[in-house]
């Protein structure tokens, strides 16, 4: 992106911005209502994403969405890091009246841009629930059986001789990082032998992502199973709100959502 590109110069200066991180469809299909969304409550809308994460999801850059934006008059800072979005974004932090996502897959990266801001944003529980380490550590009998590692000491001789015993005891194992989604970065073992060259397939499946935490690992039990449901609901002052279940079918490494 060229310098001009990165302020909002048709927002007024005593306009106040909710910054959107990540795009909700690779179509676009989806960003027209949480531009209208945002503008019902009196905020204008600016968008945040790495090109890291179009090619994650949609791959190809992010030239297309930019120009998709700007053409709605959208401002957009499209760069290579979180932190440079950060470095872009500061200068106009004043402005910022807080920092969301409507797209799961973003939400601790809005959390972390909030953070660092200091500007509202999602609770830092989001973070945390987003942990696939700590959930299933909260709730065992709900998850696979799970192992986590930090990624610096994969091949340390206490990590490699855990997660050995571990693959023997499953043995098709599935490696993600702590804070992921949509299988990003996400690769399967089917041997033991694998263990030894961890920490190589980890630096394989991980320079192409677009992670704030790259060091929290972990290895789960891989489950193949045709019959995967998912709950949908919310959460309003501490009651759960079921609203029904949806079928959920494997494509690649990735629980698709089929219908409801």
């Amino acid at each position: 992106m060229n310098p001009d590109k990165k302020e909002p110069h048709h927002i007024g200066k005593s306009a106040k911005i909710i910054l959107l991180v990540g795009v909700p469809t690779g179509s676009l299909s989806g960003v027209k209502p949480a531009i209208d969304a945002v503008r019902a409550l009196g905020f204008e809308p600016v968008f945040a994403f790495t090109n890291a994460f179009v090619r994650s999801y949609f791959g190809q850059n992010s030239d297309w969405i930019y120009q998709e934006l700007v053409r709605l008059n959208i401002t957009v800072y499209a760069a290579d890091t979180i932190e440079d979005i950060i470095h872009y974004v500061t200068p106009i932090t004043p402005m910022i009246a807080g920092v969301m996502s409507f797209i799961d897959l973003r939400l601790f990266h809005a959390c972390h841009l909030a953070h660092i801001l200091q500007v509202p944003g999602p609770e830092h529980e989001v973070i945390l629930l987003k942990d696939k380490g700590k959930v299933a550590a909260a709730i065992p009998e709900y998850s696979p059986d799970t192992l986590t590692f930090l990624r610096s000491e994969a091949n340390s001789p206490a990590t490699q001789k855990h997660l050995q015993a571990f693959h023997q005891k499953h043995p098709e194992l599935m490696f993600k990082p702590a804070l992921s989604t949509g299988s990003e970065g996400n690769f399967i073992s089917e041997s033991p032998d694998f263990i030894g060259n961890l920490s190589e397939a980890i630096d394989d499946h991980a320079k192409e992502m677009d992670f704030i935490d790259d060091e929290h690992w972990l290895a789960q039990q891989c489950i193949k199973n045709p019959y995967i449901y998912s709950v949908e609901g919310y959460v309003c002052q501490s009651a759960v709100h079921i609203l029904g279940f949806s079928h959920r079918e494997e494509t690649g490494l990735v629980k698709c959502k089929t219908n409801n």
